[in-house]
């Protein structure tokens, strides 16, 4: 029985945090959703049966306000039971609201190829804007012997279905959809510096690669402009392959993306251990707001701080803030927008993975979806400090 789990209601003055939240709740609940079944956690300290291949999650939110509708992608598992993992580690799933809080029944929109030894792997972290007619959905998959790549699919209508790019044409689930991202330095380059960490015995790379596309429509220049994580170029002894820099590409047909250029923020190249950043149009204030997790995932520390970072160009970004504040072990920031990837007004919805129960813990692969509306985005200038009044509860509700 699922209830009202957590409570977090402290008046938290000190704490710099967007002027006002209001508590949406569970958007996506795995143990009411059709596509997965409640998993069972063992007693030691919740890891899972089955390598978590039978359980049901939800993360990676990608959420758009199309007239009276909304309109919510998320990564999500497999085929429940699969632990073979024949039918790839992820799907992207789409559900429908008319108010951003009740959601209809999911249906599968990307799944992975049907020879997953050849090409995806996995079908993740959605981005989806729309142009010249289009919905373009980029999304995060793993090519054997590459790693992390990022591919496209697109649909005249935002329920699907999605057709993916081949290379030459497009077409629904192609047995060998053609990459339009990949890592700088491909898994076959790091054997060297990474085979005791992330190399599995098919030599074919697990290490990260490329991913987690956000997406943007430029109007100005009718241009796609994603902003994406490549972990192949920064090894350091700590997290071997693993450290994330980001870039900037800009393309007129969604297909063809420039030379990715490299952000900067405050000053700095802007490297990170973190879950990608979530980059949107601000229309009022004309610039462009990513939104990212500190993720320091510690138990000590209840609360996952969220910060925020603004540009002009897309390039050069300002030196993170702290806005608010969500429960910890939290991941992947979705941040509400219409079609084009803009923010038009002062609120908008924050949505993000969190552990089943708000679990002060990490476990892999048991995440729900929670959001919350905020206002403040206008605030005067990209330095102004916005105060909480409280962090309002998370709900999980029968």
């Amino acid at each position: 029985m699922r209830r009202i789990l957590v409570l977090i209601g402290a008046l938290l003055a000190s704490v710099q945090a967007f002027d006002k939240v209001q508590e949406l709740g569970i958007l996506v609940d795995v143990s009411k959703s059709d596509f997965s079944l409640r998993g069972q956690l063992l007693a030691n300290g919740g890891t899972l049966a089955d390598e978590n291949y039978n359980l049901g999650f939800a993360y990676g939110p990608a959420i758009i306000k199309e007239g009276d509708e909304y309109h919510m992608f998320v990564c999500s598992n497999g085929v429940i039971g699969d632990t073979a993992n024949i039918t790839g580690w992820d799907r992207v799933r789409h559900f429908k609201s008319l108010d951003g809080k009740a959601w209809g029944p999911p249906s599968i929109v990307v799944q992975i190829a049907p020879d997953k030894h050849i090409s995806e792997r996995s079908a993740c972290d959605p981005s989806v804007v729309k142009k010249d007619g289009y919905w373009y959905l980029y999304y995060g998959g793993h090519l054997p012997g590459i790693a992390g790549v990022i591919y496209v699919a697109r649909s005249r209508s935002i329920e699907g279905p999605y057709e993916k790019w081949t290379g030459s044409g497009w077409a629904v689930n192609p047995p060998q959809p053609k990459p339009i991202i990949y890592p700088k330095v491909p898994a076959s380059n790091h054997l060297t510096v990474c085979d005791q960490y992330h190399i599995n015995t098919a030599g074919d790379g697990n290490y990260y690669g490329a991913g987690q596309p956000s997406v943007v429509v430029r109007s100005s220049s009718n241009e796609i402009w994603m902003w994406y994580a490549d972990a192949s170029l920064q090894i350091d002894s700590t997290y071997p392959c693993s450290k994330r820099r980001y870039f900037l590409v800009k393309s007129k047909d969604g297909i063809n993306f420039g030379l990715p250029i490299a952000i900067r923020h405050g000053g700095s190249d802007f490297f990170t251990y973190a879950d990608g950043g979530e980059v949107k149009w601000n229309e009022v204030q004309q610039r462009f707001e990513m939104f990212q997790l500190k993720q320091e995932m510690h138990p000590d520390k209840p609360l996952e701080e969220v910060i925020q970072s603004t540009s002009t160009d897309g390039v050069n970004w300002t030196a993170w803030q702290t806005r608010l504040r969500i429960p910890n072990f939290s991941n992947n920031i979705g941040l509400m927008s219409d079609k084009y990837g803009s923010i038009t007004g002062d609120s908008t919805i924050l949505a993000f993975g969190t552990p089943w129960d708000v679990q002060n813990k990490h476990v892999f692969g048991v995440w729900d979806v929670y959001g919350l509306k905020i206002w403040g985005l206008n605030k005067p200038g990209p330095g102004y400090s916005y105060y909480a009044r409280r962090i309002l509860p998370f709900l999980q509700l029968d």
